[in-house]
């Protein structure tokens, strides 16, 4: 990129055949029109592109989430930003097209037990119980993060409508753990939020708890793996069957295979 200095004819902006011309901090410059690449129609460059898509889309929703991306900052996990962690870390979990329940909205934690999610119209509850490490850990105040996922829309599918999220936050300044109870988390919900739902025909439930203020010098948190709330009752099912339908590859011989032929 080059820059200009002397502009006798005013300011320029926008391309004039190859080139471009840009502003910035009331300097002109002008570099080379980007090239453009034709898409390939390859299967495989096109799954990849979708699942890329999809997972770019989890990353940006945790990484604008406010409770969830000073989490990320922090971490001492690869990546330059927050949003290329939280992209690192869920990568492998993008598969089938939508993103699976093995994905985590903050990266590993302390594992709540039982846990329980009650979705009614205008209501969402988390039931669970803690273990000592948590009670031990944890100095409230709290903030507790549930983030739903729904995919597989009933309508046809377009950009637009192919997947939705609903993200709820919540502090608990005056929040305490009970050990040997069920804690009961209700979470404030508007009212018609959940009319969203009847759109999808699958839905997965993120769900996590942290504590900015502990004995540690960055936020501790509960493990956050997604719970299939709606439409996996025959999920595991029709996988299976998906992948009987697939070609089956010819089983490879022990023998040994002499690729220098003579002609």
């Amino acid at each position: 990129m080059a820059l200009i200095s002397r502009q006798l004819l005013g300011i320029a902006r926008g391309s004039v055949g190859d080139l471009v011309y840009k502003r910035r901090r009331n300097k002109s410059y002008v570099s080379s029109k980007p090239r453009t690449y034709k898409k390939t129609k390859c299967p495989d460059s096109i799954k990849n592109r979708n699942r890329f898509g999809i997972m770019s889309k989890f990353a940006s929703v945790i990484n604008e989430t406010e409770y969830l991306f000073p989490v990320w900052k922090l971490s001492k996990l690869p990546g330059k930003s927050s949003y290329t962690r939280i992209l690192k870390y869920n990568y492998s979990w993008c598969r089938d097209n939508f993103v699976h329940d093995e994905a985590e909205i903050v990266p590993g934690g302390k594992p709540l037990k039982n846990l329980d999610i009650f979705i009614d119209n205008d209501s969402l509850e988390f039931t669970f119980n803690v273990t000592k490490e948590i009670v031990d850990t944890f100095e409230p105040p709290f903030v507790a993060v549930a983030v739903i996922y729904m995919f597989q829309p009933f309508k046809k599918e377009t950009p637009d409508n192919r997947e939705a999220y609903l993200i709820f936050q919540q502090e608990l300044r005056d929040g305490e753990f009970y050990l040997d109870d069920i804690n009961e988390l209700p979470m404030q919900v508007d009212k018609g939020t959940f009319k969203i739902l009847d759109e999808y025909r699958k839905a997965i439930v993120f769900f996590t708890i942290i504590s900015y203020e502990n004995k540690t010098e960055s936020p501790v948190f509960t493990y956050s793996k997604g719970h299939r709330f709606k439409g996996f009752e025959h999920f595991d099912a029709e996988t299976l069957a998906l992948k009987d339908l697939e070609p089956k590859k010819p089983p490879l011989s022990d023998k040994p295979v002499n690729i220098f032929r003579k002609r």
